[in-house]
């Protein structure tokens, strides 16, 4: 009898992949229906991993150094009376910011977490520092900016006198009309201004800004989240083929919206709201002033106003300015609040 050669664990491999495994009809189909199920999971949260991711967020709650405020709590019950008024945010349409950019977004838990207990109180004077050649139209924008931003953020803010742009030739990008400012070192000379006890200085430029970073053309606006301070532009949002009350609104806008940052609102990817990053003109345009509940409610904590009573002034400036939609919107806010 002639022994065999022992097989190689390959071989082996090889042979008992080579075997038939039974499966049944039940399994088959139970095998199929997974994986369709799971396929599907896929295919939904793709088209709406905004909306469904938002969802999730808003619904998550951790402790917070802040949960015995009684003002905590009444401005979480307050935000919760008026969400039925704003849009949530859904799939993103081509080009947009949040198609391009994935962010998570902030909900109202997750601001408070990230506020320590010697950054809660919020003092001083909102600065606002314009720098450049300002014509009596730009100057009267920058004035109904200033009235809109203490009713925004119930602080006074100071406009203080204008300057020349700081920076050289080696900070600029291009010549003639459509020079760029470059937005870093303006953000390093803001840094330097900056006085100790003002919560934010904001600075206005008719001239146009970018990043020096490769692959932006401009921005409307950037701010430092931890520097308190920011810059935003009037060169794309004051030109003269739109209405001078879409003017004021462009700049407010922005303006709002850097100032959030600068008070450490990340952006919204939750709601419409004022906090949404945007990509173009018409994004932006389509974009409420308001900030939406979730954003809003950051506000009121922090710097301890009435969400009723400072809808109503918003809501009566706005209306003043000729921004009907936005005044509406804030007139409907003020109405859910005292009916609550």
């Amino acid at each position: 009898m002639i022994s065999g050669v022992p097989k190689s664990v390959a071989a082996r491999l090889l042979e008992l992949g080579r075997r038939p495994i039974p499966v049944t009809r039940r399994q088959a189909l139970a095998t199929l229906g997974v994986g369709v199920a799971f396929g599907g999971l896929g295919t939904l949260w793709h088209i709406n991993r905004v909306y469904l991711r938002s969802s999730i967020a808003l619904k998550l709650w951790l402790p917070t150094p802040f949960d015995h405020e009684p003002e905590l709590g009444r401005c979480r019950a307050a935000a919760d009376r008026i969400r039925p008024l704003f849009t949530r945010m859904g799939r993103p349409a081509r080009g947009e910011w949040l198609e391009i950019f994935d962010e998570p977004g902030q909900t109202l838990n997750e601001y408070v977490r990230s506020v320590s207990s010697a950054s809660r109180e919020i003092s001083g004077a909102i600065l606002v520092l314009p720098f450049g050649e300002f014509d009596a139209r730009l100057a009267r924008i920058v004035a109904d900016v200033v009235a809109l931003t203490e009713l925004f953020y119930g602080r006074a803010v100071t406009l203080l006198p204008v300057e020349p742009v700081p920076l050289g030739p080696e900070d600029r990008r291009g010549k003639g009309p459509g020079e760029q400012l470059f937005t870093t070192p303006l953000l390093e000379f803001l840094r330097r201004r900056v006085a100790s006890d003002a919560p934010a200085l904001l600075g206005i430029t008719p001239m146009d800004l970018t990043p020096p970073e490769p692959g932006w053309n401009f921005v409307f606006g950037q701010a430092s989240l931890v520097d308190r301070v920011g810059v935003w532009s009037l060169y794309r949002l004051v030109t003269r083929d739109v209405p001078p009350e879409m003017q004021f609104r462009r700049v407010a806008q922005v303006a709002l919206h850097e100032l959030g940052h600068m008070f450490g609102l990340w952006h919204c990817a939750a709601y419409s709201c004022g906090m949404n990053g945007s990509n173009t003109m018409k994004e932006s345009d389509e974009t409420p002033l308001a900030f939406c509940p979730e954003c809003d409610a950051k506000i009121w904590w922090r710097f301890r106003l009435d969400p009723a009573q400072r809808y109503a002034r918003l809501a009566q400036f706005a209306a003043s300015r000729g921004l009907a939609r936005d005044a509406e919107l804030w007139v409907r806010c003020a109405q859910s609040l005292k009916r609550g």
